[in-house]
C-alpha cells in the first residue's frame, strides 16, 4: 500500500494512476519563474537528502528511512515524486552496496560497512527537485569510501564545465575519463535528465564517452538537468534488473555509489539548485 499524502498537497499528474504523461520531444527551456520554483523544490530535496543520510546507521531499515522522509517531505507541503511514479511503491529510492539504483526501501536492516545511495525527489509548486548521494553506515572499507568520494567528485567536476554553448556529451566524456583515472567503471545505462514540470525530460545526460554517439544537446540559459553518475568498483558497470522490475544490481556483485545534483544553465555559467547553499559557476 502506498503511503498516505495529506489532502491539501498538490500532486503530480501520475500520483493517482501511476501513468506518466507523454514526454516532450525536445528540451524545455525554463522561465525565470519556473527556475525560482525549482530552486525551492531543489532545496527541499537536498535538505531531505541530508536528513536521510543522518539516518543511515546500523540496525535502521531502509523502510524506516523512507517513512521518516515521506513525512518530512509532506510537512513542507511537497509531494514525494517517486511515489507511484510508473507504479514505484515508495517515496525515496534506497540502493545498498551492489544495488546501483532504484532500490525499493524494505525491512532489511543496515549493517556497519554498508553504503547506501539515497535518491530524493519532490514535487512542489508545479515543478520537481531531484538529487541523490551515497552515505556510509558505520565504518566502511577504503574501497567503499573511495567510490563514494569519486562519484561525488565526478558529479561536481562535470558541473564545473556547464555553461551556455557546451555540449551535454562533454559531461559524459569528462566523467568517463575522471572515473577511469580513479579506477572505477561508469554506468552507461542510467543517465541524468532534464527536470521541470515533469520529473524526467530531455536532454538525457549520458555519463560515458558513448554520449557522443547518440545523445547531444547544446546547453543554453534556462535549461535544467541532473548530473548523476553511478561509479562501480570493478571492471564493468553491467547490471541486472531484479524481479520487482525496479532494483538494478551490479551483474557481478560490485559495490557502487551515485551522486546527483540538479543544475540550471545561466547566462554566465550554471547554478546548482540542489545545494542547500546554492553555488553558482561562471
Amino acid at each position: 500500500m502506498l503511503r498516505a499524502v495529506p489532502a491539501g498537497i498538490v500532486r503530480p499528474a501520475y500520483a493517482a494512476s501511476g501513468v506518466l504523461p507523454r514526454r516532450a520531444a525536445t528540451p524545455i527551456v525554463k522561465t525565470a519563474a519556473q527556475i525560482d520554483a525549482m530552486r525551492v523544490a531543489g532545496r527541499i530535496a537536498a535538505t531531505m537528502r541530508e536528513r536521510a543520510g543522518l539516518m543511515c546507521k546500523p540496525g535502521v531499515t531502509t523502510s524506516e528511512i523512507d517513512g521518516r522522509i515521506h513525512d518530512e517531505i509532506c510537512a513542507t507541503g511537497a509531494y514525494p515524486s517517486p511515489l507511484n511514479y510508473a507504479g514505484f511503491p515508495k517515496s525515496i529510492c534506497t540502493s545498498v552496496n551492489d544495488v546501483m539504483c532504484h532500490g525499493i526501501p524494505d525491512q532489511t536492516r543496515l549493517s556497519s560497512g554498508d553504503i547506501v545511495s539515497i535518491d530524493v525527489s519532490v514535487f512542489h509548486n508545479g515543478v520537481h527537485g531531484d538529487c541523490c548521494a551515497t552515505f556510509p553506515v558505520g565504518k566502511v572499507s577504503t574501497e567503499a569510501a573511495d567510490v563514494m568520494r569519486a562519484a561525488r567528485d565526478a558529479c561536481w567536476e562535470a558541473i564545473g564545465i556547464c555553461r551556455p554553448g557546451v555540449r551535454t556529451s562533454d559531461i559524459g566524456v569528462l566523467i568517463d575519463e575522471f572515473a577511469a583515472k580513479r579506477g572505477f567503471a561508469v554506468s552507461e545505462t542510467f543517465c541524468g535528465h532534464g527536470v521541470g514540470e515533469s520529473l524526467h525530460e530531455l536532454p538525457n545526460i549520458v555519463h560515458t564517452k558513448s554520449s557522443r554517439e547518440y545523445e547531444d544537446a547544446v546547453m543554453e540559459p534556462g535549461m535544467v538537468f541532473t548530473i548523476e553518475p553511478i561509479l562501480v568498483v570493478g571492471p564493468d558497470a553491467e547490471h541486472v534488473i531484479m524481479p520487482d522490475l525496479w532494483t538494478a544490481k551490479s551483474q557481478r556483485g560490485f559495490i557502487s555509489a551515485q551522486h546527483e545534483e540538479m543544475v540550471a544553465i545561466t547566462e554566465a555559467g550554471c547554478e546548482v539548485l540542489t545545494a542547500i547553499q546554492t553555488p553558482t559557476y561562471s
